[in-house]
């Protein structure tokens, strides 16, 4: 099989750069912050969930449920 490979543009890719497990509404306030004000806190999350939804249809990054990824952060 050929490897599937993708170009970001500068927004993109700084989205993905800011996925470290975080849930996606931590995620849109990290972007915003890191962009404001080039973008509303609005348009920051609408543009988070569209490249998220993007990276997740491309198994770019994959999406881990709250308790799954709690249980990796804090072990019992």
């Amino acid at each position: 099989t050929k490897p599937n490979l993708y170009t970001l543009n500068a927004t993109a890719w700084t989205i993905l750069e800011l996925c470290k497990g975080q849930s996606l509404k931590d995620l849109q306030a990290d972007f915003h912050r890191s962009i404001e004000p080039l973008m509303s806190r609005r348009e920051a999350a609408e543009y988070v969930l569209a490249c998220m939804r993007d990276f997740v249809s491309k198994s770019i990054v994959q999406v881990v449920p709250t308790t799954q990824s709690r249980r990796g952060r804090h072990p019992s």
